[in-house]
């Protein structure tokens, strides 16, 4: 089982996230003197998605088969990979159809719950190794199929 928890992003101290999604808490000082704190996976994402995408070409989403907050349910798509991956799948991609006759290239990861997950995630009936969820993204590729 492949575990995701390091993975993360280098941000600029400056930008404010919740201590418990840091996985340098202390920063880690550049040569120019900047700090940079690391942070989780999950957070990078949901950072991610709340940035607009004017082209509305890409969108990023945390789900769950069990969601704390509603935003986070899966649709029809995730949901089938959510299935997926609890049983075992590294990961799904794949494309799908929207609206408009548009064609979406679609991926999703799981995420584990890892222990400082089960702080707020045990409720659920999580246990450390558990498939908490999905990282999704969604990329609007129809302009990329028509151009071949």
């Amino acid at each position: 089982m492949e575990h995701h928890v390091r993975d993360g992003i280098f941000l600029d101290s400056s930008v404010k996230v919740p201590e418990k999604m840091k996985i340098t808490p202390g920063g880690v000082l550049a040569t120019d003197g900047r700090r940079f704190t690391q942070i989780l996976f999950p957070e990078m994402i949901r950072l991610l998605s709340a940035v607009p995408d004017k082209t509305r070409k890409i969108r990023f989403h945390l789900t769950s088969l069990k969601p704390l907050n509603p935003k986070n349910a899966p649709d029809p798509w995730e949901r089938s990979a959510l299935l997926r991956v609890e049983k075992g799948e590294p990961r799904v991609y794949g494309f799908s159809k929207a609206p408009g006759n548009r064609e979406l290239f679609r991926y999703l990861r799981p995420i584990y719950a890892e222990k400082m997950c089960l702080d707020c995630h045990a409720i659920q009936g999580y246990h450390l190794g558990d498939v908490r969820g999905g990282a999704s993204v969604t990329l609007d590729v129809t302009d990329l199929i028509w151009a071949f």
